[in-house]
């Protein structure tokens, strides 16, 4: 493997062990940063761009649906998504996150290339949306093991309190991968989120197994986009985005 790393230019320039013994490392080749858990990616960020291409930025514009939102994400990794988040829409969003892993809060502060504004909290998250008392706009769950979302966040208990800890045009977004493993939940998982929601596919790109479930209490297809399109400047830089959210079709 280090053979291999030294070929491709690839390089490890952190390492930090887990609190369950995990192997938390972060690797760079080129442009390109890394997070890895256990050997499966958690995170990635460019050096040249804000933009992932991958999956993280699904998430991006649905906090341009509210005005001044307030975003809860389940599941850091390296912190991806918040830092997007926060460089794009500066203090105008406020931004809490769940993590089980203090160790990972840690490595979060190795693998950004800035310390970002977020509250983070150590606890688990299926726990945190029964209690928590304010209302997000958005909250966003990536969480998993390996390439399954652990057994909690599939429940309906844990649906119902999502549910009730968003605002009344909240949504809830999901990184799901759909892997030979997660295929066989996926569609007792839709039928299951359809019970409070209305529920919506958007693909990254067609290189990846990742599908975003795109789950609103009130919004319908035709609305997300004409407010997206409504709200996102589009550049050369995020189309890639605004076309996926184009593409998206009911779950």
């Amino acid at each position: 493997m280090e053979f291999l790393d030294r070929l491709f230019g690839i390089k490890r320039t952190g390492f930090i062990k887990g609190e369950s013994g995990g192997r938390i490392e972060i690797y760079e080749y080129g442009s390109q940063k890394v997070l890895k858990f256990n050997g499966t990616v958690y995170s990635r960020i460019s050096k040249d761009s804000i933009y992932t291409h991958d999956y993280w930025d699904c998430f991006l514009p649905l906090a341009f649906l509210y005005p001044r939102p307030r975003a809860l994400i389940i599941g850091l990794g390296g912190g991806t998504v918040p830092y997007q988040l926060r460089k794009i829409l500066g203090t105008s969003i406020a931004i809490d996150a769940v993590e089980t892993d203090k160790n990972m809060v840690n490595a979060m502060e190795s693998f950004l290339p800035e310390k970002i504004d977020v509250n983070v909290m150590i606890g688990d998250g299926a726990g945190y949306v029964k209690s928590v008392k304010h209302r997000y706009d958005v909250i966003i769950l990536d969480a998993y093991v390996d390439d399954l979302l652990p057994d909690q966040f599939l429940t309906q208990e844990f649906v119902d309190g999502v549910y009730e800890a968003l605002g009344p045009a909240g949504t809830f977004a999901i990184n799901y991968i759909n892997s030979s493993n997660g295929q066989v939940r996926l569609e007792s998982y839709i039928s299951l989120l359809k019970k409070r929601f209305k529920v919506f596919e958007v693909a990254p790109n067609s290189f990846t197994a990742n599908v975003v479930l795109v789950c609103s209490k009130t919004f319908g297809r035709e609305d997300i986009i004409e407010r997206i399109g409504a709200s996102v400047k589009v550049d050369d830089l995020n189309k890639h985005i605004v076309s996926s959210y184009e593409n998206m079709k009911d779950a």
